[in-house]
């Protein structure tokens, strides 16, 4: 669409102010409203909104909780759903037909990419959820599906950062051949890279650098690939940072009565790293060399209470916990951070997290230890050794 110019003008919706926004302007018949407000604004640091049923209430980004239902609402038209847009106007919305609005948003807005809905069946609800409430939540988990994946191709990049890998004066750049494989595990190796490949996670490398890759073995059998960095990490410059304190994260979980357990998918992947730092990743197989696109670094910037990518949210209740999943799936969406959610739990009585078992007013050991509680007791000298 051809515009008429543009202006920088603020704009006030509720008790929401944004300053210095770019306003394109068309002509009257482009579009059958005053102004159309898409994602980029509704991104802003400045901007909250919340949905519940067809109110689309906009609140500060400093507005307490507890305040919100004292919001005004506004209804929302449904037609905007698939292309992420708000649209705001003074005009009556039946003078405006359904097919225009939508002609009007397509013609702006290019649409999104289409993703498959996540059933109830595809995640873990806590047993107490009535099923009402688990219509609710997958609602919920739906109308967010963009911070959801199903596969690599919907994998999130975050905007938050880049990360960089700065090593000591005098660093050589690490070399390393590849480690032995089986016919198998190459095959693993070679349709993993693949993948990698065909969604920008990984690409060809001429890089000096090279570590070796191997094979671990995950908790349900399967194999995850590992690049051996550890060369690499005794020559990058270190900074430190503090882990998070565990006695803290736990005694904010005591205020809860439900749990919700939050796992990014591939955490690592969703990174952007610098394009020197690209080079420095570049990893060797008996096959090929490639580097990474993207690497870990995030997390510690007060999402939620977390412990490295770990997320868990303490909840009173499921209306309580909608609230603030909502509140967490904006901020991830904005980061442009993505949940696997076959690993993610909603609404748990009780949760494994750091080892410990989780439940309400309740700290116990967690499953990890049977191994030692359970050990036998030594009958003879060889076995005390």
């Amino acid at each position: 669409m051809t515009t008429l110019g543009s202006m920088v003008a603020d704009i006030t919706i509720g008790q929401v102010t944004t300053t210095d926004n770019q306003i394109c302007i068309v002509p009257d018949k482009a579009i059958p409203t005053d102004l159309l407000i898409g994602r980029n604004w509704l991104d802003l640091l400045a901007v909250n909104y919340y949905k519940f049923n067809n109110e689309f209430i906009m609140a500060p980004t400093t507005l307490d909780l507890g305040q919100i239902s004292e919001l005004p609402r506004c209804e929302y038209d449904t037609c905007a759903d698939k292309v992420n847009a708000c649209l705001v106007s003074d005009w009556p919305t039946d003078q405006i037909s359904k097919e225009d609005r939508q002609e009007s948003i397509q013609s702006v807005y290019s649409s999104t990419r289409p993703y498959e809905s996540i059933t109830i069946s595809e995640v873990r609800v806590g047993e107490e959820f009535n099923e009402y409430e688990r219509q609710q939540l997958i609602r919920e988990i739906n109308e967010y599906r963009v911070v959801f994946v199903k596969n690599l191709g919907e994998l999130g990049c975050t905007n938050v950062l880049q990360m960089d890998i700065p090593e000591r004066p005098g660093s050589v750049p690490v070399q390393s051949k590849p480690y032995r494989t089986t016919i198998a595990q190459r095959k693993i190796i070679a349709d993993t890279l693949k993948e990698w490949r065909e969604n920008k996670i990984i690409s060809n490398s001429s890089s000096s650098y090279a570590s070796p890759v191997l094979l671990v073995n995950k908790l349900n059998g399967e194999k995850r690939l590992c690049i051996d960095y550890r060369k690499l990490n005794r020559q990058t410059i270190c900074r430190p940072f503090p882990m998070p304190d565990i006695d803290c994260q736990l005694s904010v979980l005591s205020e809860g009565n439900i749990f919700t357990a939050l796992d990014l998918s591939n955490g690592f992947l969703q990174i952007p790293l610098s394009e020197e730092a690209k080079d420095k990743t570049a990893f060797v197989t008996e096959d090929e060399t490639a580097r990474m696109n993207v690497f870990r670094e995030l997390m510690n910037k007060n999402i939620v209470g977390l412990y490295l990518d770990d997320i868990i949210l303490p909840t009173l209740d499921c209306k309580d916990l909608l609230i603030k999943l909502r509140m967490v799936f904006e901020v991830l969406r904005k980061a442009k951070l993505t949940l696997k959610s076959s690993k993610c739990i909603f609404g748990a009585q009780e949760l494994d997290y750091l080892g410990f078992r989780i439940s309400k007013d309740k700290v116990q050991s967690g499953r990890k230890v049977t191994a030692i509680t359970e050990y036998p007791t030594p009958k003879n000298v060889h076995e005390v050794r």
